[in-house]
């Protein structure tokens, strides 16, 4: 979303949110099938477990892969003149217009 320019926004949220749906769909229906294949329910939930977990786990890494533990931060995001990072204020710190 942060690449989208401002005014296209919508329609990349749009996107994002259809292809984590057909996503979804997709291998629903796959392990779907690799559970009917098998001559028992448990044995064939067990393979389509087993799969799930690691592409979760290959998502995962794939995700960690491509952001490559850099956070970036708008310019004076939690930071003051110096440099110096600012803690948040406590809640019962904090005045009614900060809410």
């Amino acid at each position: 979303m942060d690449a989208a320019p401002d005014e296209s926004g919508g329609i990349a949220s749009g996107i994002i949110n259809a292809a984590r749906q057909v996503g979804s769909v997709i291998g629903i229906a796959l392990l779907g099938a690799l559970v009917a294949r098998r001559t028992t329910f448990i044995s064939g939930l067990h393979v389509a477990v087993i799969i799930g977990g690691a592409a979760f786990l290959l998502g995962c890494g794939l995700a960690i892969a491509a952001v490559g533990g850099r956070r970036e931060r708008p310019a004076g995001a939690g930071s003051s003149a110096s440099g110096r990072i600012i803690p948040p204020r406590p809640a019962s710190v904090r005045s009614r217009r900060d809410n």
